[in-house]
């Protein structure tokens, strides 16, 4: 475990998978001048396989606090990356001002070339993702990261979510 990041297996066949990239690409994204995403709501989507990842989610976090969160809020959406991209991805952390929360990604289709997440770290190389699909990299919010690139024509798509305390 680097930086505190632990990694959670999602169990999607590939009928679901596929599935999941036809829904993403036949949704509107997000009007943002600096990233190609969708809405903070994915996972509240009806749709079956959102659903099960929702829930696979949810238990990834239990896991990682070893206490039960399916009480707590989800900030949820899907990041879009490619060759021909404009928008530059951007270092940034998550709900900075709450240290209890919780950031996920999962890569959901990508090509070897792509990129996966870099972290930063103080006096050392920093550190990046493993390249694996369909895993729940688990993290504090508070971590500064980048998304890594599509470096293909072919879309690479992961979803992030962020789990908060809420009333």
């Amino acid at each position: 475990m680097v930086l505190g990041i632990k990694e959670y297996p999602c169990q999607l066949d590939n009928d679901e998978l596929d599935t999941l990239i036809d829904f993403i690409d036949n949704i509107r994204y997000q009007s943002n001048p600096t990233v190609v995403k969708t809405e903070d709501n994915f996972l509240d989507c009806d749709l079956p396989v959102i659903q099960k990842l929702r829930w696979s989610y949810y238990d990834s976090c239990s896991r990682y606090w070893d206490m039960d969160v399916f009480d707590f809020k989800i900030n949820s959406w899907i990041y879009v990356d490619w060759k021909g991209n404009s928008k530059e991805p951007y270092m940034h952390a998550h709900n900075s001002e709450n240290p209890y929360t919780l950031s996920g990604i999962m890569y959901l289709k990508f090509t070897n070339s792509s990129g996966t997440t870099m972290f930063p770290m103080p006096g050392r190389p920093s550190y990046f993702l493993p390249n694996k699909m369909l895993t729940w990299f688990i993290f504090p919010s508070n971590l500064p990261h980048i998304p890594g690139r599509g470096m293909d024509n072919e879309k690479r798509y992961s979803l992030s979510a962020d789990l908060y305390y809420g009333r």
